[in-house]
């Protein structure tokens, strides 16, 4: 009864650690890295000016993204593979300006014998933050991405008012500036393809649509995917 005890013993303390061992084998993963430049149009977010006579709009703008990335090997299935990435990201940084006339007005300009007003705005955009996804390829060759990017958008608008007579002589003069900073979330599909130069070493592009404020904001990008096993 003793020896029978005995290995048993021994049997539990040599198989033990080979059953662990195949529990804390490490993830099968392959880390990624993406560094793109790209091309935004804003042009459906639209800020009004202090009196609401004009609308800025900003176009076509440039950023970039820097994406860090795991693929989860361990889920693949044929074709399919699979993985999660965190990345930075700025959409645009732009200024863009207009210049034009209205009627005095008290509530902005308070009392003035000026016959008219010419506004000569600037107005100034910058949104950027940081991008939660999930990601899917197909033959290493085509993705398409899932998430929501939480940003940042800070808008700025400088206005220089001359008051001028009947004679569009400048009787006065005035330089106004408004900020503002809003904190966001909004959620982004993508697609991409996807060609190897080099082993492990791919060139990449890509489209993403951003669902912005209740605006659809469009960016195409493309750059470089570092893969490392």
């Amino acid at each position: 009864m003793g020896i029978r005890r005995t290995a048993l013993v021994l049997a539990l303390c040599l198989g033990s650690p080979l059953a662990y061992g195949d529990e804390l084998a490490p993830p099968n993963i392959s880390v990624y890295a993406d560094m793109m430049f790209a091309l935004t149009q804003t042009k459906n977010l639209t800020y009004p000016s202090m009196d609401g006579k004009v609308d800025y709009h900003h176009g076509d703008t440039d950023g970039y993204r820097a994406r860090l990335g795991v693929r989860l090997n361990d889920l693949n299935r044929g074709p399919w593979h699979f993985g999660l990435e965190g990345g930075l990201v700025q959409l645009t940084n732009d200024d863009t300006q207009k210049q034009y006339n209205r009627a005095p007005q008290t509530h902005l300009d308070g009392e003035t014998a000026a016959q008219k007003v010419q506004v000569e705005g600037e107005h100034s955009l910058e949104i950027s933050g940081f991008e939660l996804a999930g990601r899917v390829w197909f033959k290493e060759y085509a993705y398409a991405r899932a998430g929501a990017l939480v940003y940042t958008e800070k808008t700025r608008l400088r206005e220089h008012r001359f008051y001028r007579d009947s004679q569009d002589k400048t009787l006065n003069r005035a330089n106004i500036t408004e900020a503002d900073s809003q904190r966001r979330a909004a959620p982004f599909m993508s697609v991409g393809a996807q060609f190897p130069v080099i082993k492990n070493v791919y060139v990449a592009g890509e489209y993403t649509a951003y669902h912005m404020d209740s605006e659809w904001v469009s960016t195409i990008a493309a750059g470089v995917q570092l893969l490392f096993h």
